[in-house]
């Protein structure tokens, strides 16, 4: 069905109610509670999350999922019933209470060999952590980084599973003691394998660039991706996907992770030509506010303590192409001003560039930034520092 009109059209007459209802009285009848779960999953939209929730849903999908778990079927939808619950706030904090994240890993370890389950089971493991810190740190105890490795590395070749693996490790990478975790276990190996059997499917590769982001933040991991091949992984999919916003932002991000402190990997990416990438994605994707952003950063994070990588940017047209998503932005992201001040200033640094910075009118936009908006003392004292660079050669 899925039709949303009649979706809540059937929620207002009481069906979440009613469905609920079935489930609970033949509970003990895995048929009946496979197709009330397929009934559930057919209802569910975001204002009937909310009845269902209210109904008894969490709790009795929970006890369905525990009592079935062994029938693929029914484990499959129980654990997308419980993703989409998920998803309503006051949903959240029942499943966290119903101990949901152990009824997913236990569906996970009973369906190894099934790729539609784990897939499925993976896509709840995300949506159970996501923007809920109490669940995060439940599945990570619980066993949830070694078995989406084990799920990924079985797995490898089916994208969904790939697609879905690669979302828990940015979600649950969100600190370094769980990145440690996945260092140990070889998460980077398994992530740049999907980059390279997957690089044609634009969502698995945008979530990839994600897992290498949040990895590459620990020091260990980021050495390890960066000796595995991640430098050419990126700018690979950058030259893949250059219309696409999200693979362009994701990937901009990993970069800046991936360089942080390393002259070595800043001359790999220029030797892989990932500065040119770099200026013609960012070009190409000039109106998202996060690819302006990320681009400016990684303009940046590639550029500073690297004059051969700051010469290259402005001989391949960083200069304009950091004015431009300036301009494109001023009046609406702060946060894009903001990068793009940092990458001016840098750029300016480099005399080859002082020329292309002046006619691309840079100087310009710096004093504007400087006369009418209000950013923190660091990026006002980048956007005058700017100014002088510029100046100073003018009056030369």
């Amino acid at each position: 069905m899925n039709n949303n009109f009649n979706q809540t059209k059937l929620g207002d007459a009481g069906a979440c109610e009613a469905v609920v209802a079935a489930i609970h009285a033949h509970i003990t009848d895995p048929d009946v509670v496979e197709v009330a779960c397929k009934a559930m999953l057919n209802l569910t939209n975001e204002k009937n999350s909310a009845k269902l929730g209210a109904a008894g849903a969490v709790e009795i999908m929970i006890a369905a999922l525990k009592a079935y778990v062994s029938i693929a079927g029914t484990a499959m939808r129980g654990c997308r019933a419980l993703s989409i619950l998920g998803k309503n706030e006051s949903n959240q904090k029942k499943l966290l209470q119903c101990h949901a994240c152990e009824a997913v890993m236990v569906a996970l370890r009973h369906h190894t060999l099934d790729p539609l389950v784990t897939a499925q089971g993976l896509r709840s493991v995300c949506s159970l952590a996501n923007n809920c810190d109490q669940s995060k740190a439940s599945l990570s105890t619980i066993g949830a980084c070694e078995v989406t490795i084990i799920a990924l590395r079985s797995h490898l070749q089916d994208a969904g599973v790939a697609e879905a693996a690669c979302g828990v490790i940015n979600i649950l990478a969100s600190n370094d003691e769980v990145r440690s975790v996945f260092c140990e276990l070889e998460a980077y190996g398994a992530v740049l394998d999907v980059l390279r059997l997957h690089m044609g499917l634009s969502d698995v590769v945008e979530m990839a660039c994600f897992a290498v982001k949040n990895l590459s933040a620990n020091p260990d991991n980021r050495l390890k991706l960066v000796s595995a091949g991640a430098p050419e992984l990126m700018v690979t999919a950058l030259n893949t996907h250059p219309g696409d916003a999200q693979v362009t932002e994701t990937a901009f991000r990993a970069i800046s992770n991936l360089v942080y402190n390393s002259i070595e990997c800043k001359a790999m990416f220029r030797n892989l030509e990932g500065c040119e990438a770099i200026i013609m994605t960012l070009n190409r994707n000039n109106a998202s506010a996060g690819v302006c952003e990320a681009g400016c950063r990684a303009i940046c994070a590639l550029s500073v303590g690297c004059d051969d990588n700051n010469t290259r940017f402005g001989a391949n047209g960083a200069c304009v192409a950091v004015v431009k998503a300036i301009q494109a932005h001023i009046r609406t992201h702060k946060e894009v001003v903001e990068a793009g001040c940092m990458a001016i200033y840098i750029l300016s640094c480099c005399s080859e560039n002082k020329s292309k910075l002046v006619k691309a009118e840079a100087k310009q936009i710096m004093n504007y930034i400087l006369t009418t908006m209000e950013l923190s003392d660091g990026v006002m004292k980048q956007a005058r520092a700017s100014v002088d660079n510029l100046s100073r050669f003018l009056f030369w």
